[in-house]
């Protein structure tokens, strides 16, 4: 298994999604929304090749890997 690091800007990111459900949702929706985020980096940690490349114009040779999480956030590899 791999473990995944999150880059500093990243982990900005995700403490902002977390404060958003922490102020508007319910304290049981922001825990599932934080145990998905950790499932999430659980499976990219044990089949990080498995995901779909990232295709972008303006980065071709980067091989960048995408990974969907709940349709509107996406981890990038």
């Amino acid at each position: 298994m791999y473990k995944v690091e999150l880059s500093s800007q990243a982990e900005i990111r995700l403490s902002e999604i977390i404060d958003y459900y922490t102020t508007y949702e319910s304290a049981e929706r922001t825990l599932k929304v934080i145990e998905s985020f950790n499932n999430s980096f659980n499976k990219i940690a044990q089949s990080p090749l498995l995901h779909k490349r990232f295709h972008s114009e303006t980065f071709t040779n980067l091989e960048v890997k995408i990974y969907s999480h709940f349709k509107t956030y996406h981890i990038y590899l």
